[in-house]
């Protein structure tokens, strides 16, 4: 079936139906007026078959005159805005893609008349009301889908499951609960594959009594059996055109004794475009949110998030003042979603005392910043109250992480108080092992008031030995102390070439910094003693190293690796000839190692000569990483 145009009123549109009765309340006169959708190539079309009718101007339109509208009106428009929502899948014809669906109101309650005017310009024309329904499964299509992922999954539980649905036995609960998992994560996904998303193909029969079963199944407490992800198991679910699928699972789940907060968020699972519209009507019954915070707040803000006015019904000056007077409660269901949405429909009822201090923090910080600009103030003062209620782990964490990417959403000020606090308590370990967030958080930081300054100075004066090297030489450098000198001698460098020296003297400096103290060098005897057993002269960059710094001691500091002596190089170039792994060649000597056996190496001799070059221990000999130890020495980075 295709068409050009479809027909309806509100009452003949389900979903619209219950928004109209439930949130909106539109007389009767509006109501019944007809709406005309179409996709918008066909516009002109339309507009000259429907000449001589009246066509209400479009929210847009009534928008832009500054001409008071009433409120019902533009409740209506509202309605017709959301029904193009609900065509997602609507057989029009059309040869766009992603077509643009007009919704129009006739000042017309008489459908059979403005269908003729359509048809008589060889328009085709279906009412909603005609639209063909699915077809229901039979009891035999319904038990074959239903037993199919037992089979797979869980054959030991399939008999237990048939005596039921056959009405042969009771529901097996516990020996579902109790199954060995499959890749289902909670015992309401034992049905995922068995009830359809198109609800009103559902057997009277069949299809009822899994939806008992998953209630049965069904724990409040357990957030996961939210996650029903009905609908998997068609490919390809029939267009639902306003049909209201997701309110038919919620009344299908409360008659089942699920609670209100649950049965609305688990229908969300349901595929369907009526999604947008079920949580929207509750906001008619604020006693569903209060409740739900007592039954699973979780839940129920999870549902206050979708409830939010959406898809044009916050065009919906009666939506509008539902939305304002559950804000008004103050309810524990607002949480900072739902608090972040309502921001764009009714910004001036969002205030600072509505921010939880127990919900998700990136999206509490978002909304204190949003809100800073209108509440002086608002930012710092959330950002105290989440910071001080997180552990210093969970702290330092989430602080990294909105440095790093949305910084506006964190007062500095309020992060420094806390930071120091958290070292004040635990100078060696203040953030519970985590020791990678605190640098990412401090880099991020401005450089403190004069008070946090204060504080700095008597950390280090109280506790400075304890601190990591990392905060030690970062707040001393805060407070203007100049590092300690160098512990080596500058006459080792004297004779050097020019670009061997810089790049010895940039590994000194920045491997001190790193709180590194390389080792003392070999002398000229003790260098020519290894070159004889090697067989083979040093490069010149690599023995002038040696004669300054025999490697870098037993960590893995240099570029994550270790740094070898001149002895270890030998003693690990020995191994690697006479090892049974990938053959090692003669003319390279390892000068580091990663711990697991691969190395990077210099090339001792022919036209490579003074190249260094990467070995692994499973494919041997492989790309050049420098073009010499010079070189490598110079880029290299150093970590403690």
């Amino acid at each position: 079936m295709t068409l050009h145009v479809l027909l309806a009123t509100v009452a003949t549109v389900p979903v619209l139906d219950h928004v109209n009765r439930a949130l909106l309340g539109l007389p009767e006169s509006l109501s019944r007026k007809v709406l005309v959708a179409y996709v918008d190539e066909i516009d002109e079309r339309v507009t000259k078959a429907l000449a001589g009718l009246t066509i209400v101007r479009p929210l847009e339109g009534l928008e832009g005159d500054g001409a008071p509208v009433p409120d019902a009106e533009l409740d209506l428009q509202a309605a017709a805005r959301a029904w193009t929502v609900l065509l997602e899948g609507a057989p029009f014809e059309t040869d766009a893609k992603y077509p643009t669906i007009v919704a129009r109101i006739v000042e017309s309650t008489d459908l059979a008349d403005v269908r003729a005017r359509l048809e008589k310009k060889k328009l085709s024309v279906v009412e909603a009301s005609g639209l063909p329904r699915a077809v229901r499964l039979t009891e035999t299509e319904a038990m074959a889908r239903a037993l199919a992922p037992f089979e797979e999954h869980f054959p030991a539980q399939k008999a237990a499951v048939e005596a039921f649905l056959r009405g042969a036995g009771p529901a097996p609960i516990d020996a579902l609960k109790s199954a060995p998992k499959d890749y289902y994560d909670d015992p309401s996904g034992f049905l995922s594959d068995a009830l359809t998303g198109a609800v009103e193909r559902w057997n009277e029969k069949t299809s009822v009594k899994l939806l008992q079963l998953w209630a049965g199944l069904f724990d409040a407490t357990a957030s996961r059996s939210l996650d029903v992800s009905l609908g998997l198991g068609e490919e390809e679910l029939p267009p639902e055109l306003g049909r209201d699928r997701t309110r038919a699972f919620y009344e299908a789940a409360l008659s089942h004794g699920i609670a209100t907060v649950h049965a609305a968020v688990a229908a969300r699972s349901v595929q369907a475009p009526s999604n947008w519209f079920l949580a929207p009507t509750l906001l008619a019954t604020p006693e569903v949110f209060a409740e739900g915070t007592k039954v699973d707040l979780a839940a129920a803000r999870t549902l206050a998030a979708q409830a939010v006015p959406k898809m044009w019904l916050d065009k919906s000056p009666t939506a509008k003042r539902k939305l304002a007077e559950l804000i008004k409660t103050g309810s524990p269901a607002l949480g900072a979603e739902a608090l972040l949405a309502a921001l764009d429909v009714v910004p001036e009822l969002v205030e600072e005392h509505h921010i939880p201090t127990d919900d998700d923090v990136y999206k509490t910080a978002e909304l204190a910043a949003k809100l800073d600009g209108r509440i002086p103030g608002a930012l710092a003062r959330t950002t105290r109250r989440w910071m001080k209620a997180a552990s210093p782990k969970m702290f330092i964490e989430h602080a990294a992480h909105l440095l790093s990417r949305d910084p506006e959403r964190v007062d500095k000020a309020a992060a420094w108080d806390r930071l120091l606090e958290c070292l004040e308590a635990s100078p060696a370990d203040p953030f519970d092992g985590d020791a990678y967030s605190g640098p990412t958080v401090l880099e991020a930081l401005s450089k403190p008031d004069a008070k946090a300054k204060e504080r700095v100075a008597k950390l280090l004066a109280d506790h400075g030995p304890a601190l990591s090297l990392y905060y030690r030489k970062r707040f001393e450098k805060l407070l203007g102390k100049k590092p300690a000198p160098l512990p080596y001698d500058p006459k080792d460098l004297e004779g050097l070439e020019s670009g061997l020296k810089k790049a010895i003297e940039g590994a000194r400096a920045k491997s001190h910094a790193e709180g590194i103290k390389l080792p003392k060098g070999l002398s000229e005897t003790a260098i020519a003693k290894h070159e004889k057993h090697l067989g083979s002269a040093l490069p010149t960059d690599l023995r002038a190293f040696y004669r300054c710094h025999d490697g870098a001691g037993d960590d893995e500091c240099f570029n994550g690796q270790r740094l070898f002596g001149l002895e270890d190089a030998l003693r690990t170039r020995q191994t690697l000839l006479e090892g049974a792994g990938k053959p090692f060649d003669a003319e390279l000597l390892p000068i580091t190692s990663d711990g697991a056996g691969n190395h990077s190496c210099i090339v001792l001799r022919g036209k490579d000569a003074g190249q260094i070059l990467d070995f692994d221990h499973e494919t041997g000999r492989g790309r050049r990483l420098a073009k010499s130890f010079s070189a490598l020495l110079k880029s290299a980075s150093w970590a403690s």
